[in-house]
């Protein structure tokens, strides 16, 4: 794993998994960056920004599709995620402000 910098953004490959349950809200604290998410069978995937800032959006999604099955609030406690299918979200921190 290597580490660019790109501007004010530090590159990372880190990765992780939601298991998310039909019905059942999932909600994790993301650090202020940029991810790239998509379920076992690439049927959602997209990429989007996370800010802290309070004076700009705390999210926005810059690139692909998100399926309708699968909903995104973000709020002071962080990224709520809610599918009505049961699906593993799998995600990937592609960098980080520093």
């Amino acid at each position: 794993m290597g580490i660019y910098y790109l501007g004010g953004l530090l590159q990372v490959s880190s990765v992780g998994t939601i298991d998310l349950k039909s019905g059942v809200s999932v909600t994790m604290n993301l650090k202020e960056g940029i991810y790239a998410f998509y379920d076992n069978y690439a049927i959602s995937g997209f990429i989007l920004t996370v800010s802290s800032s309070l004076f700009t959006n705390r999210s926005v999604i810059i690139a692909g599709d998100k399926s309708p099955s699968l909903s995104i609030e973000f709020g002071s406690d962080g990224a709520t995620f809610q599918s009505n299918i049961n699906r593993m979200l799998n995600y990937r921190l592609l960098a980080y402000y520093k």
